[in-house]
């Protein structure tokens, strides 16, 4: 048996009562459980009953365990019963237990926001036209991207310069001690990759192969090990080899060694026309990003604070698993760039609450317009999916088959209603001095985070 009744921060109080039979039942599983830790003169340890350990210790001797182990299934079945849907984790008060009468106790949480739309909420809302166009010098630069890739670097006998890769031995010491970390022999380092402390690559520019060189350089102040953070250090080095870059030349030779074509010129326009493809999903995204934005804007409805913290967390997990490709974790990288979590969830809140609100106001055009998701579009999904990585189809749903169905035709749903938005959008031009993406796709996510380098060659 339950009621509830809705509070003035838009969360709800329900008030459950579990009958004196069930909550019966979970005190003699607690006697089960536990009788085994109560020890009572005159019997072995364990071997009590329960009337006589009640007795000893008091009547609710269970209440706590059998409570715990009974109010969860209560409050599930009430809020089922009652059509509610939370959205975060309920505060639990007891307001009367006793084996004789069960246990009324209330459940207060926040519950999943009414979102009402209209169709002129987001149909015929005006979208800025994007449109992003690929020139000449950025598919040579993708040429020279590729050319990068395929760089041999060959020994050379002058001095270091700015871009080459370079074989050294180094010994680092503060104050004349050498610290852990601070020797290595052998040691790979590409000049210019900022993968070691500020200022310790540009000093070794213009040694020579077999020169030995005292570099001195500071630690951050945000360091990650503490004993060396702010403190001066000198590095002795000594170069044992320098090789320069060499890069393959842009011809037909090298187009056929990267790609399927037998010229320059053939792999140049495949270049172009991925490159195009891709200016105009960059384009789409930006202007649906806006159009969503538009119509959340249209719509009012206030967002439990509960809502915007689990997409939070799942944005800080988005954030560790990025970090994790870096080999570090989530607190190696507060601790390198000097942020406090609690500033990070801070920071985070806004595009957080921008993502929660997006949801549930396509959600509700979702259900306005009954848009559904059929066995053929979640076909396309999966062949999308085998595409764009490279897999055979029935592979890829050989790796999918444990995944939820109904999960990814929500997911076809949703994209479907920003199609439709988009789809029944005007487009009106550009103006002119507006060139940077709109406020919408920034204000979507969180600024990146900035992969950390490693930042000593004491790591």
């Amino acid at each position: 048996m339950a009621q509830y009744e809705k509070l003035e921060d838009k969360r709800i109080k329900l008030t459950v009562t579990i009958p004196a039979e069930d909550f019966q039942q979970a005190i003699e599983q607690a006697y089960i459980k536990e009788h085994g830790r109560f020890a009572v003169p005159g019997f072995r340890k364990g071997k009590a009953p329960r009337r006589i350990i009640e007795k000893t210790y008091g009547e609710g001797v269970f209440y706590e365990s059998a409570f715990d182990a009974a109010y969860f299934p209560a409050y599930v079945k009430a809020v089922q019963e009652e059509g509610l849907e939370p959205v975060g984790a309920p505060d639990i008060e007891i307001d009367s237990i006793s084996a004789e009468e069960g246990v009324v106790f209330t459940a207060t949480f926040p519950v999943m926001p009414e979102v009402h739309v209209k169709p002129e909420d987001y149909k015929g809302i005006e979208v800025v036209k994007q449109e992003y166009t690929v020139s000449d010098s950025q598919v040579d630069a993708a040429v020279d991207r590729e050319r990068e890739k395929n760089a041999r670097f060959v020994a050379v006998e002058r001095p270091v310069e700015q871009g080459d890769k370079i074989v050294l031995d180094y010994v680092g010491t503060v104050d004349g001690v050498a610290f852990d970390g601070g020797t290595a022999e052998n040691q790979v380092l590409d000049i210019g990759s900022g993968m070691f402390i500020p200022g310790f690559e540009d000093q070794l520019v213009g040694a020579a192969v077999g020169e030995e060189k005292d570099i001195t350089v500071t630690f951050p102040e945000n360091y990650g090990h503490k004993e060396l953070a702010g403190k001066e250090a000198v590095f002795h080095c000594k170069v044992h080899e320098v090789k320069a870059k060499e890069l393959p030349a842009a011809d037909d030779d090298f187009a056929k060694d990267v790609s399927e074509f037998d010229t320059l010129e053939e792999y140049k326009a495949d270049l172009r026309k991925k490159m195009e493809e891709d200016a105009n999903n960059r384009a789409r995204n930006v202007m649906e990003n806006n159009a969503v934005a538009a119509v959340i804007n249209n719509v009012q409805f206030d967002v439990p604070d509960a809502m915007v913290q689990t997409r939070v967390d799942d944005m800080l997990r988005e954030l560790q698993q990025q970090m994790s490709y870096s080999g570090l974790t989530l607190d190696q990288y507060l601790q390198m760039s000097g942020t406090k979590i609690a500033d990070l969830r801070k920071s985070y809140e806004a595009p957080a609450l921008f993502r929660v609100r997006g949801d549930l106001v396509l959600k509700a055009i979702v259900d306005a317009e009954g848009i559904t998701a059929t066995d053929e579009d979640v076909e396309q999904e999966f062949e999308n999916y085998a595409k764009s990585v490279g897999r055979d189809l029935d592979e890829v749903k050989e790796m999918l088959k444990d995944v939820n169905m109904d999960d990814v035709k929500f997911d076809i749903a949703m994209r479907k209603a920003i199609d439709l938005i988009l789809d029944n959008a005007k487009l009106v031009d550009k103006p002119a001095e507006a060139e940077a993406p709109a406020e919408a796709e920034a204000a979507a996510e969180p600024e990146a985070a900035a992969e950390p380098a490693a930042e000593t060659p004491a790591e």
